[in-house]
């Protein structure tokens, strides 16, 4: 059983050069699907490619997918009908005709979704005078798909030679003998229904206040400083999030404890430089140090009414801590040589001016030449493995000051 996300990236990095005339494909004659009672042909355009397959690539280059695809609404939802073709691994390969390339690939059905469950029951594909076929066989398989006898259905054509594009079709449904029997209008109603229900299913909506350091969770400050606080949205479709893309509009904002901060709205000609409605934001002023809360209340947008998994919050609410003014952020312990492969238990620490440490503080600690970064929170040890012999750079950062730690890596023990 193969996943097929829908809206997946099929790309490739870098041109394919040897292929990027091996793949050319010619749209002599345009997708067609044809629909009786007992079997659905969905026939692409030609393909008059003398070669097919992929070049050897490094490692780190995709080299993008063979695909071919139909979108068609059913009773219970969205399906699609798809064959796909992914490079096996990094090495060169080649088929010796498009019926072999099809071959090397299982038809599915699916439904919508980045990780669902497919099936391939009916569904069958070939290759015919270099065009490719997707068929579906059966009564029950064929109006399972197309009991609503839609118009039309949306096919797409891909490969790797072509990169950034692909080639999608709005096609026409031809009907043919024995005909599909019209559907009722109690299985319209109940089709309607099932797509409300999809399109709720695959929306998200999430509402937070952001700003300040760091941008989310928990609000640091430092007393004295002053930040601007906003109301944001965050919409996903599946598993594609758009991030802080839209601000609602904002009722009211208050505070938990007035005297650990101060909130102040902003000022009316915001929105007009360009930081959205006046309404959805304000100014937090650290007072004292202390905890306490900032909430937004009655948030709301067009998103209220959009069908999605539940409905988004109207009432907001975020953690402020305030400290004072953060001094110094220290690396320990201060590792000066390792060997590849060791491992070794590191801390950042955060000291205020009255030299206080400031525990829980969100530092974030960077390590390159090891192959990634993490974070850690002050006062926390974490395993770090120093895996590439060369220096490794340590660097520690938390409300504007840094401290940073070369570790000469030498190579493992004879």
């Amino acid at each position: 059983m193969r996943l097929f996300p829908l809206g997946r990236a099929l790309t490739t990095a870098l041109p394919l050069l040897a292929l990027a005339t091996l793949t050319a494909s010619a749209q002599a004659a345009g997708p067609r699907v044809i629909a009786t009672r007992d079997e659905v042909r969905v026939i692409f355009p030609a393909d008059t490619a003398h070669a097919w397959g992929w070049p050897a690539l490094p490692d780190t280059v995709r080299a993008g997918s063979y695909l071919w695809m139909l979108w068609v609404t059913t009773p219970v939802g969205t399906r699609t009908l798809s064959l796909g073709v992914d490079r096996p691994d990094t090495a060169a390969h080649r088929y010796p005709s498009l019926a072999a390339l099809v071959a090397s690939g299982r038809p599915v059905i699916c439904p919508p979704g980045p990780f669902v469950s497919c099936g391939s029951q009916g569904l069958s594909a070939s290759a015919q005078r270099g065009r490719v076929e997707l068929r579906v066989t059966g009564r029950r398989q064929v109006e399972g798909l197309f009991a609503l006898r839609p118009r039309s259905v949306v096919t797409k054509f891909s490969t790797p030679a072509m990169r950034y594009d692909s080639h999608v079709d709005t096609v026409r449904v031809e009907y043919g003998e024995p005909r599909i029997p019209r559907p009722s209008a109690a299985l319209v109603a109940s089709a309607e229904r099932a797509r409300r229900g999809e399109e709720a299913s695959s929306r998200r909506f999430t509402r937070l206040i952001s700003g300040g350091e760091p941008l989310y969770g928990a609000l640091w400050m430092a007393v004295g400083d002053s930040v601007s606080l906003t109301a944001e949205e965050s919409a996903c479709h599946y598993d594609l999030c758009s991030l802080g893309t839209f601000v609602p509009a904002v009722s009211g904002w208050s505070v938990g404890d007035s005297s650990v901060i101060g909130i102040h709205p902003w000022p009316r000609d915001a929105a007009r430089r360009g930081r959205g409605r006046a309404e959805a934001g304000v100014f937090a002023v650290a007072r004292r140090t202390g905890r306490t809360v900032v909430r937004a209340h009655g948030v709301h947008g067009a998103s209220d009414t959009i069908p999605s998994r539940s409905r988004p919050d109207r009432e907001l609410e975020r953690e402020v801590v305030v400290t004072r003014r953060i001094a110094r952020v220290e690396i320990v312990p201060r590792v000066d040589t390792v060997r590849v492969g060791e491992t070794r238990e590191i801390q950042v620490r955060v000291y205020d001016v009255a030299g206080n440490r400031v525990n829980e503080a969100p530092a974030e600690l960077r390590v390159t030449h090891t192959g990634g970064h993490g974070i850690i929170h002050g006062g926390v040890a974490r395993a770090i493995t120093f895996d590439v012999p060369g220096t490794s750079e340590l660097t520690a950062s938390f409300a504007g000051v840094t401290d940073r730690l070369a570790v000469t890596v030498l190579p493992a023990s004879p």
